[in-house]
């Protein structure tokens, strides 16, 4: 309810002090949440700690994956549900914004840091030859060990756990 009107400001304070983890924020305004996730206020906020110590993938290596579905028109115009609709077919996946997006990539390892950010929908990602995706954290931060799956359910709001099974909405 603390709104932000067009030309205002407001600062927020966030001290980090949690664990590493990978995060997100979306607008919860008041009859206005789903239009404004749909026009892009949502978003990955990482926390970093003591990672770079354990040699983990970081700067180009470490690729953050935003999904979200949405719904165009046939002149390429956002088309917003206004909640009438719940679950309405919504035809095309973004990733970090971009519709079919492609990802160069060196022949090495990576991190994908994964959110699910669609208003509507869940996904089941996997390797496109079968072979297991390795598991390094959860919404919650980095695992005691890497866990292989064959593939990875991933929810609204959800960031993928290693079980393959959904807590419910995810912290924020």
């Amino acid at each position: 309810m603390d709104l932000i009107p067009p030309g205002g400001e407001r600062n927020f304070v966030y001290p980090n002090t949690r664990r590493g983890s990978t995060l997100w924020y979306d607008d919860h305004t008041m009859d206005h949440t789903g239009q404004n996730i749909d026009m892009g206020l949502a978003a990955m906020y990482i926390v970093e700690d003591n990672e770079a110590a354990l040699g983990l993938h970081s700067g180009e290596f470490d690729v953050p994956l935003v999904l979200a579905n949405r719904q165009f028109t046939k002149t390429g115009e956002l088309l917003y549900s206004d909640g009438s609709k719940f679950g309405a077919t919504r035809d095309v996946l973004l990733v970090n914004g971009a519709p079919w997006p492609q990802l160069e990539v060196a022949r090495r390892e990576y991190r994908f840091r994964i959110l699910n950010a669609s208003k509507s929908g869940s996904y089941t990602l996997a390797l496109s030859d079968g072979q297991p995706l390795p598991q390094i954290a959860t919404e919650g931060g980095l695992l005691p060990s890497p866990v292989a799956s064959g593939s990875i359910p991933v929810g609204m709001g959800e960031r993928p756990l290693s079980d393959g099974q959904h807590p419910g909405p995810a912290r924020r």
